[in-house]
């Protein structure tokens, strides 16, 4: 069965950027909501046990993304036989995690109250709350939600984003309904478990519309190929792992040492990295089986340059994504939340560092995905899980949110980049320069560094000499503006001269000229 790799991709990334886009606003509305409705501690409590189901979902050991790893060479050779025997296990595993997880989950009841410092809002029974929220976790594995393997295998996301971006809409909708006039805070999550498992049936019912060869997995798959996955999932239970370390044991410690306010305003800024996070991460979930086909297809000469390509454009959007962050957070938050409710401009600072230093792992990433290197990188996965924990609890204890950022900086920096680097060079790109690599984005990363120093002063100096009224909305506003222009002018003047600018753009206007073919 042919793949139209690049325009699946095109498509994908189009419904991905619409759903981020409506999952953006929806979610954003909801917090507000009970932000001003309920309370700063209601949104803490919320952020608290997600992170921590987000620690008992690496039962899942990753096994749905070493499966449909697996799935991209039988789909290439049209081995309905393997795939069929894939799906089977597939959904084997998850009916068994399912279970592992709410198990777990049901034991880690009476310990919840250690994971947080301080009252908790008056009239909540958190343990109710926490069975819900575990629930919802539970469902997320049960419900047919092997299906959705299929579609993304064979490169339909734009079917899984459709489906998705409706479903969650109603029930988002209700949810503020509900939050804004029954002011009731067990009814509002009691939709999420629902909305979950109705998402799952419905992909469920498409995929065997589109696919019906494969509605009923059969089958078993060699002991070599087994071995093969169980090998994979090794490899990317570490990767869960240092990827949990970075983002739910942030809010767990915050929580153990601040209490749930500070969870709340953390988390505020970290919904708007997040959703930024979510708009780039569009682009390589629509890429990734294009480039786990390709790796299976295509030369490694290829492949690299394809690589070297999107490594350069997804750091110089992702650059410019620091700089918007840094400009107009501070005014934004003042807007959304109010001045009380607001880091330093410090913290602001390291925030912005830290989601450029997580950005520049994302291509490499999605490479070391492709060519199912996750077994090589399980050691530099689980040092920088321990370092992160270590870092967090000592650095934090002694200098606060600054500390906690700063730990998960250096982790990924220094443990994740650096290891994953050479891992991907040492195994695929094996005739590479190593070095060279590491020079071109240390230099993408001072550019970066520069620019949005650079740019930060210009446009707060602008609207302090230009705009003489006081208003949030207006600064905001302004702001916005020039951040559309004023970074990618230096962006643009500095890497114009490059090797790699030339390059990527040639390739770029190719995949454009292909797509109007």
């Amino acid at each position: 069965m042919k793949i139209e790799r690049t325009k699946n991709t095109i498509s994908g990334s189009i419904w991905g950027i619409i759903n981020q886009f409506v999952m953006l606003i929806f979610p954003f509305v909801i917090r507000t909501c009970i932000l001003k409705i309920l309370g700063t501690q209601y949104v803490g409590i919320g952020s608290l046990f997600t992170s921590i189901l987000s620690v008992l979902s690496l039962a899942e050991l990753g096994v749905g993304s070493a499966i449909i790893y697996s799935m991209y060479q039988p789909i290439a050779e049209n081995d309905e036989k393997k795939i069929h025997a894939l799906l089977k296990l597939y959904k084997d595993v998850y009916t068994i995690i399912g279970v592992t997880v709410l198990v777990v989950g049901l034991f880690l009841l009476p310990f919840i109250k250690y994971f947080i410092k301080g009252d908790v809002p008056n009239g909540i029974n958190i343990y109710i709350i926490y069975v819900i929220y575990l629930l919802n976790s539970v469902v997320s594995y049960w419900c047919f939600a092997y299906k959705s393997s299929i579609l993304t295998a064979f490169q339909r996301n734009d079917i899984l984003t459709k489906i998705s971006l409706f479903i969650r809409s109603f029930f988002f909708i209700l949810q503020i309904i509900i939050v804004c006039l029954a002011k009731n805070y067990y009814l509002y999550i009691i939709f999420m478990p629902i909305t979950n498992a109705t998402v799952n049936i419905l992909t469920a019912i498409v995929s065997d519309k589109y696919y019906p060869q494969y509605k009923k997995g059969y089958g078993k798959i060699s002991k070599e190929e087994l071995k093969n996955i169980k090998k994979q999932v090794i490899g990317l239970l570490a990767q869960r792992l240092a990827h949990t370390s970075r983002n739910a044991l942030d809010n767990i410690i915050i929580s153990s040492y601040f209490g749930l306010s500070l969870v709340a305003i953390y988390g505020n800024y970290f919904y708007v990295i997040n959703a930024l996070t979510g708009i780039l991460a569009v682009l390589f979930t629509a890429m990734q089986a294009g480039i786990g086909n390709s790796v299976a297809k295509e030369s490694v000469e290829k492949n690299y340059k394809d690589f070297s390509n999107i490594n350069f454009l997804y750091l110089w959007i992702a650059g410019w994504c620091t700089v918007c962050f840094t400009c107009l957070i501070q005014p934004f938050m003042k807007v959304w939340v109010g001045e009380k409710l607001i880091f330093s401009i410090r913290i602001v600072f390291l925030l912005a560092f830290y989601f450029y230093a997580m950005k520049m792992t994302d291509s490499i990433g999605a490479f070391i995905s492709a060519t199912g290197l996750w077994w090589k990188c399980k050691w530099s996965y689980l040092f920088e899980a321990v370092v992160n924990l270590i870092l967090n609890i000592g650095l934090g204890y002694y200098f606060g949110i600054s500390g906690i950022i700063v730990a998960t900086i250096i982790s990924v920096i220094f443990v994740n980049y650096c290891s994953t680097v050479i891992i991907l060079h040492k195994n695929y790109f094996i005739k590479y320069s190593i070095r060279r690599f590491f020079e071109k984005n240390f230099f993408y990363l001072v550019i970066t560094c520069i620019v949005t120093i650079i740019s930060f002063g210009i446009i707060d100096k602008l609207y302090n000499e230009f705009i003489h009224y006081n208003s949030m909305i207006l600064e905001l506003a302004f702001k916005a503006l020039l951040c559309v222009g004023v970074p990618n002018i230096f962006f643009f003047l500095l890497f114009f001269s490059t090797k790699q600018f030339k390059e990527a753009s040639k390739w770029l206007l190719h995949k454009i000229k292909y797509i109007h073919r």
